[in-house]
């Protein structure tokens, strides 16, 4: 694992497990905004998405290859994964409805990537794609019809992340990374101050952090959503900066985790619903915060497994070639 590898994979180990904790308090049962739940969950959601764009369009720079595997990649296990949880919801709850034009809780983030990924192509060759993502950030808001529905929502807003990734090259990670430890250490304070603020006082509506809705349904106008939306941008930047800077740029115990991201996203969902329906024992003491994290830190080693992701990609191997075979046969006689 070369110092490149090392570096992205420890990224992504804090990203993911960012993710699953963030999650995990959500459906706690002792979810409020103004508790440590919340407060863990406003901090992990000012980044945890834009940081997975940005450093997938870090990787996305080989965009024939993206284009080719698209499809196989992100498109079919969006549809078997919505068919798999849909089946997972009606064990777990009891009921369950299935739409493949709404994605189901974090499922959006296959459909999105699929289309940056396709497109990535035609992305890069666009001049000041980066700008003009970064206008779509803000007027995405103002659009009623960017909402759930086929994720066109997040797909306009965290357009952005995704092309920085895509035109960044490690001149840019070197040059964040050569940034005085103080100054990281004081954007990194300034940031859970934020945080903390934001928790306690309640400055910014929590389900605004998603970036998949327009700004009315908050009672915000195009203005105080944009003025909204530019906080939002300059947490989930000073973040990404913070991350880069700060994580270790070696081979960690934890590194190989992060080679397994795909297969812990996917797997802990199901454990979000199971948390969901029964809630966590001792709610808001410190044995129902310690019992959250042995979740998130359980689904990090089990479903990080090598095994796990070896029957993921031989399931998905299977069922794209059960239906490309017809093509491949036209194709043949052709």
């Amino acid at each position: 694992m070369d110092k490149r590898s090392c570096l992205f994979d420890n990224i992504k180990v804090i990203l993911m497990f960012s993710v699953v904790i963030a999650h995990f308090m959500r459906v706690s049962g002792f979810f409020r905004t103004d508790s440590l739940a919340g407060f863990v969950y406003i901090v992990s959601f000012g980044f945890i998405m834009q940081g997975f764009l940005f450093v997938s369009g870090y990787f996305s720079k080989n965009v024939d290859k993206c284009r080719n595997n698209a499809v196989k990649t992100f498109l079919l296990p969006y549809v078997v994964m919505m068919v798999f949880m849909y089946f997972v919801r009606i064990a777990v709850f009891g009921h369950a409805h299935l739409d493949l034009t709404c994605p189901t809780m974090a499922l959006w983030f296959l459909l999105v990537m699929f289309v940056y990924r396709f497109a990535a192509k035609d992305l890069i060759r666009v001049p000041y794609i980066v700008l003009i993502a970064l206008a779509l950030y803000f007027l995405s808001g103002c659009i009623p019809f960017l909402s759930d529905e086929l994720a066109l929502g997040r797909l306009a807003s965290f357009l952005v992340f995704f092309t920085a990734g895509l035109k960044a090259d490690r001149t840019h990670i070197d040059k964040i990374r050569s940034l005085p430890s103080p100054v990281l250490w004081l954007m990194l304070a300034c940031l859970i101050v934020f945080s903390a603020l934001d928790a306690h006082y309640r400055l910014i509506p929590v389900d605004m952090m998603h970036l998949k809705n327009d700004y009315s349904l908050y009672g915000m106008g195009p203005v105080e959503g944009m003025l909204v939306r530019l906080v939002l941008l300059a947490v989930a930047s000073g973040w990404i900066i913070v991350i880069i800077g700060l994580t270790p740029d070696r081979r960690l115990p934890i590194s190989r985790i992060g080679q397994y991201t795909m297969t812990i996203f996917l797997f802990h969902i199901p454990v979000r619903y199971i948390i969901k329906r029964v809630s966590i024992p001792f709610g808001g003491t410190v044995a129902g915060y310690l019992i959250v994290l042995l979740c998130a830190l359980a689904c990090m080693y089990l479903f990080s497994r090598p095994s796990v992701k070896k029957v993921y990609d031989k399931v998905m191997d299977t069922i794209y070639n059960v239906l490309a075979l017809p093509y491949r046969k036209l194709r043949n006689r052709l």
